[in-house]
């Protein structure tokens, strides 16, 4: 089974010496991994957290697929605390 994804919550680390928090990001949902699943639909915009924060993207409408590829455009390294990802409301 597939859900609709509606929302993305992303938490960022509260430090971290070799990056400068989530700088420019994409999600992208979808059922490809071609690519390293950066063909796949794009959740929102551009993306940026800072540390100890966290961010709610809202996917509009909502997106359907089996990958969630979070895809950096920094050269700084990815750091990540969690990712929650949130089903459209039946």
């Amino acid at each position: 089974i597939v859900i609709p994804v509606a929302r993305v919550v992303i938490t960022n680390r509260k430090n971290y010496s070799d990056a400068n928090g989530l700088l420019d990001f994409e999600i992208k949902i979808g059922n490809s991994l071609a690519n390293e699943g950066r063909n796949n639909t794009k959740c929102g915009d551009r993306h940026s957290v800072p540390h100890a924060e966290k961010k709610e993207i809202s996917c509009s409408p909502p997106l359907t697929g089996s990958y969630l590829v979070i895809q950096s455009f920094s050269s700084k390294v990815l750091v990540i605390i969690e990712v929650e990802v949130f089903a459209a409301a039946s």
